[in-house]
């Protein structure tokens, strides 16, 4: 009975709710999201319903996120779980890894769609073992299929190009989106979206020894910021 005592003290102690609040609002305001779009902003960058996140921010009766909206939070605005959570006093930087990271600073179209892609492929590598990551298009080539600075989330366990769909190669360093066309006996033609480019054809015997790129992997969704 005296440690289930003790364990009660220390779970009332351990009221998580005001300070858990107090700095989720405070990133929001980092990011200069006015108070009225504070919920709506949480819902759309964890994928919850609104209702849900207002209670978040809720003066009165605060709420707590649960644990796949908590590592949402913590990718989409960079910071240590355990900071977010009251464990440790001082701010801490997410530590940076190649699926997650950045902040959204501002609610600029291009900037909140990066966030929100961040956000959907960390909480997508919660869910799924299948390693994917996001790329993004640095040139016009595949506009307007695909706008430039566009995220993409790339499929990094297929690394040949077997089928007709759409790639991310990297070629002289640089990553390159491309449309795939497998022709038998010839090779894969690479085309652009953009009519000022030209498609290329390579030929199946530099594909088949990999002199030509280096396949990032597939293209499996993009992000536009325009349908937003």
């Amino acid at each position: 009975m005296g440690e289930q005592s003790n364990a009660r003290r220390r779970r009332a102690l351990l009221d998580l709710r005001p300070g858990v609040q107090a700095r989720i609002i405070s990133e929001l305001d980092r990011c200069a999201i006015a108070p009225h779009a504070r919920a709506q902003n949480l819902a759309n960058l964890c994928g919850c319903a609104l209702q849900t996140a207002m209670r978040w921010v809720d003066p009165d009766k605060p709420g707590l996120p649960d644990v796949p909206s908590l590592a949402a939070l913590c990718v989409a605005f960079g910071v240590d779980a355990n900071w977010l959570l009251g464990l440790v006093r001082e701010r801490g930087e997410l530590p940076p890894c190649d699926l997650v990271g950045g902040r959204p600073a501002s609610m600029a179209p291009d900037v909140a769609l990066s966030a929100w892609a961040r956000v959907f492929i960390a909480r997508l590598n919660l869910i799924q073992h299948v390693p994917v990551h996001i790329e993004f298009v640095a040139g016009d080539e595949m506009e307007p299929e695909i706008r430039a600075g566009s995220p993409v989330i790339v499929d990094t366990t297929i690394r040949r190009i077997d089928l007709n769909g759409v790639y991310a190669l990297r070629y002289a360093g640089r990553v390159l989106v491309r449309r795939a066309e497998v022709r038998i006996g010839e090779g894969v033609v690479l085309h652009c979206a953009n009519s000022n480019y030209r498609d290329s054809l390579i030929p199946e015997r530099d594909v088949m020894a990999g002199n030509a790129f280096d396949v990032v992997g597939r293209v499996r969704l993009v992000f536009r910021a325009d349908e937003l």
